[in-house]
């Protein structure tokens, strides 16, 4: 079957690692222009385009959620993945969980 013009959309998949327990907790359950979907092993987060609208919300639930938000919008993607088992990046910070 070929389908004429499909709309493809990259996602960043990162290791949870890079996201802080806390914000985390506070990413579950929130139903806002940039929610976040759990699963079992991780969540999607979209990635609004429009960054800056939602800076102070954002920095709220965590300042490393954010930076992560900015650079996803230089990669060009409207989504990341955080997994348990997703890549870690020594570029960038990396938090312990308990």
């Amino acid at each position: 079957m070929r389908i004429k013009d499909p709309e493809i959309i990259q996602v960043w998949v990162l290791s949870t690692v890079h996201l802080r327990q806390e914000t985390v907790r506070k990413l579950e359950g929130t139903d806002t222009e940039w929610t976040s979907y759990d699963y079992e092993e991780g969540m999607w987060v979209y990635v609004p385009q429009k960054l800056e609208e939602f800076a102070v919300e954002l920095q709220a639930v965590g300042e490393e959620l954010f930076e992560l938000m900015r650079t996803a919008i230089g990669l060009g993607v409207k989504y990341i993945q955080f997994d348990c088992d997703g890549p870690q990046h020594e570029e960038l910070p990396q938090y312990e969980w308990d």
